[in-house]
């Protein structure tokens, strides 16, 4: 009875936890990035809520011809503190969709002036695939981010993104090997504005434990179009050294990064998790030089408020009996359609005789 009334404890913290971590990011008005997200598993008639808060950290840019890095002057810096909401939902063992929007909350500091505002950057709509199972998973994905707002050549706020429409294409890949769960993309963002269009890409492992895995990617993206503006490159700088303290992050002309992350996730509950990561910009050109610190929280909508109750051992071996059935259905789906039974030929039944052992029996007999 005890140990039930503390268990009952613990769930109820967890969940007001989870309420205030989520109501707390929103008012933080933070930024995520318009990368593809990650590829979903495909339960039927299931629902996700993702809240993703970032920290981004920048004083320096990556030049635009050998990709060194030049510090910011004068103790110049850009900070970007983010969130975005994002709802999956999986209509079917073969189709999901998932939505929300982003926000930001961008300072910078120009060596006089110090320019912070807040809002919501972009709003987003995308639908993932299930395409094939072997040998590797493939998933198609096709996301759009919708800006709320423009960039005005002449603003003095700091600015709180590119400003334009993106609309990505991507081929998300999934494979386990060595007993390490390995996950990559390769895609297209095509970006409005006549700012250049990207290929994007980005490979990574994780390894699961009991209740928690860890992990690390490379993810990066590359001009494959020119600018508008690539003969004429301060007609967007004059913009971003005046209101982002000649940072790049934002609104460049042809830019190209590689950045290194690592993660660590923990299942907390059955329906509540989250990761912690940290990455850290490593090779680029003509962009923005920083570090980010991201933590999100994922909850599955689709289980009921009483798994909160059981122990954790528990909720894990529900977690890992459902997730064993998920993976089945994706793996291969000729596995469970019945064959059709082939006639079965009788054992008592003698097999039919040629007409020359007939006729040679007929001779047999006249001549006794």
């Amino acid at each position: 009875m005890m140990l039930n009334m503390c268990l009952c404890l613990k769930a109820r913290i967890l969940i007001y936890f989870s309420w205030l971590f989520q109501f707390c990011a929103l008012l933080l008005l933070g930024h995520q990035g318009t990368a593809a997200g990650e590829p979903l598993i495909f339960r039927p008639d299931s629902h996700r809520l993702t809240v993703q808060t970032s920290y981004y950290d920048s004083k320096a840019n990556f030049d635009p011809v050998d990709g060194t890095f030049v510090g910011l002057d004068s103790g110049k810096y850009l900070r970007a503190l983010g969130v975005g909401v994002k709802w999956d939902q999986i209509s079917s063992k073969r189709s999901a969709w998932r939505f929300g929007l982003n926000a930001v909350q961008a300072e910078s500091f120009d060596g006089s002036f110090v320019r912070k505002r807040s809002a919501v950057s972009d709003v987003f709509l995308g639908y993932q695939f299930f395409w094939i199972a072997k040998p590797i998973k493939l998933k198609p994905e096709f996301i759009v981010n919708v800006p709320v707002e423009s960039v005005d050549p002449a603003t003095d706020e700091v600015l709180l993104g590119d400003g334009v429409t993106v609309a990505h294409a991507v081929m998300w890949a999934q494979a386990k090997w060595l007993s390490l769960d390995h996950t990559a993309y390769l895609g297209a963002a095509y970006r409005t504005g006549g700012l250049s269009s990207l290929v994007e890409f980005s490979i990574g492992s994780k390894k699961e434990f009991e209740g928690f895995d860890i992990g690390a990617e490379v993810v990066g993206f590359e001009s494959v179009t020119d600018d508008e503006f690539t003969a004429t490159p301060a007609q967007r700088t004059t913009v971003t050294n005046r209101v982002n303290a000649g940072s790049l992050k934002y609104y460049a002309v042809n830019p190209s990064l590689i950045s290194a992350n690592v993660f660590f996730g923990l299942q907390m509950t059955e329906a509540l998790g989250f990761r912690l990561g940290y990455g850290m910009d490593v090779q680029g050109k003509n962009f923005g030089k920083g570090s980010t610190i991201y933590l999100n929280l994922e909850w599955d909508l689709s289980t009921t408020g009483d798994e909160f109750t059981k122990s954790r051992r528990q909720g894990q071996q529900a977690a890992d009996v459902d997730k064993f059935t998920v993976e089945a259905t994706e793996y291969d789906e000729n596995l469970f359609r019945e064959e059709k039974p082939k006639p079965m030929r009788s054992k008592n039944k003698k097999p039919k005789k040629s007409v020359d052992q007939l006729i040679n029996e007929a001779e047999d007999s006249l001549e006794k």
